[in-house]
């Protein structure tokens, strides 16, 4: 099997039913925004009220 992934063995409870699991995913998306102010503070601040919620900064960058 060249690169393909091995499927894992089923896990058995003690009693030999099957085990459930649940997790929570979150997409690993890109998305570039820009903003503008009269100075660092202003334009930093404009830019974190154009984060969409669920959204994190990776980094702010000053643009020349």
């Amino acid at each position: 099997m060249c690169g393909a992934a091995r499927k894992p063995a089923p896990v058995l409870a003690y009693d030999g039913r099957m085990i459930k699991v649940a997790g929570v995913i979150r997409p690993v998306e890109k998305k570039d925004i820009r903003a503008e102010g009269n100075n660092y503070e202003d334009a930093r601040e404009a830019l974190q009220a154009k984060i969409p919620e669920g959204w994190a900064p990776q980094q702010i960058l000053v643009e020349r």
